[in-house]
């Protein structure tokens, strides 16, 4: 199946245990990561193998102040943004008027038992869900509605191939990525800057045409029923029956996702990009 990349399947679900140890160790490494846990508002409670990380300050989406986030242990703290924890929830909160809410668009979920429950809205959520529910499936989106803030860099083929390629607003034709000195590697690819709202309207509007339904909601859990279903557990009590269902929620994923314990920690990674113009001698 085509869509974004970004989601993640999901089975029966919780959060990986952790050593009975404290936040930071010891030296100028371990003190300085303290403080950053300290910054970000992280309270800690031990309890035996479980480490429980708790954002103090409460959301306002206009202020975009701290999110009441939880953290599973150290590195989901870090996947969330870590000492530049703040900055990516203001990133997160900013308002783009120019975006429709989806609650406005999508039709909201009922109670019967769904096929498919993604949990995000982001660009992976949105074309995972109307892609999904092209096939058949009765689909069901959950998520905070919240719109699309981050610049978005694509090859411009890969766009093409998805159907997206009116969402790029400038191309450039060729990519030059420079690693050693001043020798310039001519990757022959061409490389597209996304329209952000126009990549939102148009992954909505596929949204509706397939029938995807919506919640606006955060999810606290996941749970298998013995039947075999998953319970999606939402905020007020409410829960949501379907037989699979996909975290698509990228750093917030942390907290419903149990990995394998003892394997490779999950590779995270920030970057910045900066748009320059020049004039060439």
């Amino acid at each position: 199946m085509r869509g974004l990349s970004g989601a993640t399947m999901s089975a029966p679900l919780g959060c990986r245990g952790l050593p009975r140890r404290a936040v930071g160790g010891g030296g100028r490494a371990g003190r300085a990561e303290a403080e950053r846990w300290r910054r970000a508002g992280a309270g800690r409670r031990l309890v035996d193998r479980m480490v429980r990380c708790v954002a103090t300050e409460k959301h306002d989406e206009k202020a975009g102040a701290a999110v009441g986030v939880e953290f599973a242990d150290e590195e989901d703290y870090r996947k969330a943004g870590g000492g530049e924890l703040l900055f990516v929830q203001m990133q997160a909160t900013k308002p783009m008027e120019s975006q429709s809410k989806i609650a406005s668009k999508l039709l909201p979920i009922s109670d019967e038992i769904l096929d498919l429950v993604i949990i995000g809205c982001g660009p992976a959520g949105l074309s995972l869900a109307s892609e999904s529910a092209k096939k058949g499936l009765n689909v069901g989106l959950i998520g905070p509605d919240l719109p699309f803030t981050n610049n978005y860099g694509v090859w411009e083929d890969e766009f093409k191939d998805l159907g997206l390629a009116s969402c790029i607003e400038h191309v450039w034709k060729d990519t030059v990525v420079y690693l050693d000195g001043n020798k310039p590697i001519l990757i022959g690819r061409s490389y597209g800057r996304v329209h952000r709202d126009l990549l939102h309207e148009e992954l909505l509007r596929r949204c509706f045409e397939a029938g995807v339904t919506y919640l606006n909601s955060k999810v606290d859990k996941i749970i298998e029923s013995p039947d075999g279903h998953r319970v999606v557990c939402c905020e007020r009590g409410r829960e949501i029956l379907c037989r699979l269902a996909i975290v698509a929620s990228g750093a917030a994923s942390g907290r419903l996702l149990e990995y394998e314990v003892g394997g490779p920690p999950v590779c995270v990674q920030t970057a910045y990009g900066v748009e320059v113009e020049v004039q060439r001698d």
